[in-house]
């Protein structure tokens, strides 16, 4: 509040300033008013309030800043009255022993420090200090058993997430955690070191199955955010897709993407996301661009993508790559080689095709019933066979039809001796007719190996009488021929891309399509004895990945290339994650979470920053 004096003053002020406005013609400023009539200037006076709304003009005025004010300093004499203190940012601040009340440190007066004893515990304001001491040494170890409760959570917190972690990479039910790992755990340290360690530690690690659930969830959209972050930095990504139906008839769509990243070829699992509705094309491209608006990915960085041949995926005028192409229209479509060579050996002849059918038979004559196959074990065994089993033939996955010729061809003998005690006589006599073994030997080398024909399997015992003969060749002439049908584009990739495989040949850039720039940066870098000594160490991928600075327009040029994926043996082999995930037990698992953490190869969650939002729990 202004003083008498201080409005004098002010009012002589006002009373200078219209003078001096209207001999020089115009407004004065304050500063020169202030200077006429010797008052302090605004600048001197910049130490006061701010939120006064007239400013201090009088002599009284404070000048320069203001000083800090001086904190009060803890004595051990506050202890008669009941108070320690508690330090925080430097600054001490009084607190009872009574009822742990924190008091601010303007507060740190004895005055202030009775009243507070005698208005809220008056019943002990004639107490002595040892009374307050004993307080004190209370106080204090109820803080000490707070703080070692907090750590002890904060630590089974972190457990909490690692015992998750390995649960989800494992593939295993979530109930595992407390009733199997917990109690082993329990019983390995008890054994190992009998009563030195607490093992009531162990039993406050929060590992009950819902538990488990929110930590995969939690370190699975961890993981996801990091890759998000990944793609957005990429210069260009492919996609490598497919779907399949799970044990609960849901459509799945598997997705996994290629990008480069820290100077290295990084392949992962983006997700896995089930299809509401129909498998169409149009069902499959909403859901991926549903995921990339919702995560702002640019579908201009993909460049490529890679599925099956089916109508869905493959339609060029309506499948799923035609939907892509309309958003990016310089996506490049690869052709799964497996699904390919697996068409190419769909065609055999008729001589043949029987052969693949009575294997079949015999397969499941062998397998249709437990006690068949525990007859057929137990004769593998007395026969001394390395295997005691067959394998069941399944059009689905692809790879697998050379692996059960190999396993009949293999455990022919016992094959027989079986099919004689089932008195299955004609099938048995097959197994002794060499012309039938020539022929089923030539099936499983051509699908184990479709480029190579290996008949030593037989040695001399191989019969190749001229029918044989001319079933063989004419099964490799039809081979041959669907080969060059499905992959027709091999020998003009091979004349336009040379160069991005032999860098170094004095003709790499024969026949490539490149620009004059990208021709000198090529020629350049065939000259380059640093380049060519990480070419013939390191994967090409690699190699090209490391000509970026230097020469980039011909590495972006290579890259391009070298992204597309070749096969979708990853959604494949993601597909027998999800059937060993989602079974008839667990068979309503939303398993995308789980997928992400036992699929994800290159990025861990971040442990310490999802504990870091989370107060540390004990189980009880």
């Amino acid at each position: 509040m202004h003083t008498f004096s201080d409005t004098q003053e002010l009012f002589q002020a006002g009373h200078w300033f219209i003078h001096l406005s209207h001999q020089r013609g115009g407004p004065t400023p304050i500063a020169a008013v202030t200077k006429e009539i010797g008052l302090p200037s605004t600048s001197e006076t910049a130490g006061e309030n701010e939120s006064d709304s007239v400013p201090a003009v009088g002599p009284a005025a404070v000048k320069g800043k203001r000083k800090r004010e001086k904190t009060r300093k803890y004595t051990d004499n506050y202890l008669k009255f009941g108070f320690t203190f508690k330090e925080r940012d430097g600054i001490e601040f009084s607190m009872c022993v009574i009822c742990s009340t924190v008091l601010s440190n303007e507060s740190m007066k004895p005055s202030k420090l009775q009243r507070h004893l005698e208005t809220t515990h008056g019943h002990l304001k004639d107490e002595n200090v040892e009374y307050f001491q004993t307080c004190l040494k209370s106080l204090q170890g109820q803080q000490t058993l707070m703080k070692k409760s907090a750590k002890v959570g904060e630590l089974a917190l972190k457990c909490s997430y690692q015992v998750a972690l390995r649960i989800a990479q494992k593939k295993q039910p979530y109930t595992i955690g407390e009733d199997l790992i917990l109690p082993s755990a329990t019983d390995m340290c008890k054994t190992m070191y009998g009563n030195d360690i607490d093992i009531n530690k162990l039993k406050t690690v929060p590992l009950s199955d819902t538990t488990i659930a929110r930590r995969i969830d939690e370190m699975a959209s961890d993981v996801r955010v990091q890759l998000i972050e990944k793609l957005r930095l990429a210069d260009a990504f492919a996609l490598q897709l497919d779907e399949s139906t799970d044990v609960s008839k849901d459509a799945q769509l598997l997705a996994f993407v290629r990008f480069v990243d820290q100077n290295e070829m990084q392949e992962e699992f983006l997700f896995c996301k089930r299809l509401p509705e129909r498998t169409t094309s149009a069902e499959i491209f909403k859901v991926i661009d549903v995921f990339f608006r919702e995560n702002d990915i640019s579908w201009a960085n993909c460049v490529a993508l890679c599925t099956d041949g089916a109508r869905a995926m493959a339609g060029l005028k309506s499948g799923l790559i035609a939907l892509v192409r309309d958003v990016a229209p310089e996506v490049i479509w690869t052709h799964c080689m497996l699904h390919r060579e697996a068409l190419v050996a769909k065609d055999m002849s008729a001589e043949l095709s029987d052969v693949m059918n009575l294997v079949v038979k015999v397969v499941n004559i062998v397998k249709k019933s437990a006690l068949q196959t525990r007859l057929f074990s137990n004769l593998c065994g007395a026969e001394g066979e390395e295997h005691t089993g067959l394998l069941y033939h399944s059009e689905v996955r692809w790879l697998l039809r050379g692996t059960v010729l190999a396993r009949v061809f293999e455990l022919r003998t016992s094959i027989r001796e079986f099919l004689l005690l089932q008195k299955c006589t004609e099938l048995a006599a097959l197994f002794s007719d060499n012309a039938w073994i020539t022929k089923l030997a030539y099936l499983a080398d051509i699908f184990a190996e479709l480029n190579k024909l290996n008949m030593d399997e037989l040695g001399d015992s191989a019969v190749l009488s001229p029918p044989i003969t001319h079933a063989i060749l004419a099964h490799l002439e039809a081979l041959h021929d669907q080969f060059r049908s499905y992959f027709s584009e091999a020998d003009s990739w091979r004349r336009d891309k040379t160069w991005i495989q032999f860098p170094f040949r004095d003709n790499a850039a024969h026949g490539a399509r490149l620009t004059v720039t990208e021709e000198d940066q090529l020629i350049e870098l065939s000259t380059d004895s640093t380049f060519r000594n990480i070419y013939e160490t390191k994967s090409l991928s690699q190699f090209w990945i490391s000509c970026q600075k230097v020469f980039p327009q011909l590495a972006a040029k290579a890259m391009m290339s070298l992204l597309p994926f070749a096969t979708t043996y990853l959604c494949e082999s993601g597909f027998s994650s999800l059937t060993y995930l989602k079974n008839k037990y667990r068979s309503r698992l939303q398993p995308e979470a789980d997928m992400t953490l036992c699929l994800t190869t290159s990025i861990s969650p971040r442990l310490d920053k999802l504990c870091a939002t989370h107060q540390g729990q004990t189980s009880h």
